[in-house]
């Protein structure tokens, strides 16, 4: 069986998918990214990155993360599992 391998979500390449895993850094920050769409198994799709900041879609929707708070995030790429979340 393969291991699911875990990276932020700042080394995921804009288009690509992924799922998040788990959050990194202050409660409160982690508290308003769940309260934003960004809980455990939500799929995540970043469009744009740029020197500061990546724009992310999720439930059709387009949010801007600081690459401070992005880099607390940690996902699994999308073709790492699959879509029912198991291992492939």
């Amino acid at each position: 069986m393969k291991q699911s391998s875990t990276t932020t979500l700042l080394d995921i390449v804009p288009g690509a998918g992924c799922t998040v895993h788990s959050f990194r850094g202050r409660p409160e920050t982690c508290q308003r990214l769940r309260a934003m769409g960004f809980c455990e198994e939500t799929v995540v799709r970043p469009v744009v990155i740029t020197h500061s900041q990546i724009i992310c879609e999720l439930h059709n929707t387009r949010i801007g993360l600081h690459k401070r708070v992005a880099s607390g995030i940690i996902v699994t790429p999308l073709d790492s599992v699959d879509q029912s979340g198991t291992d492939v």
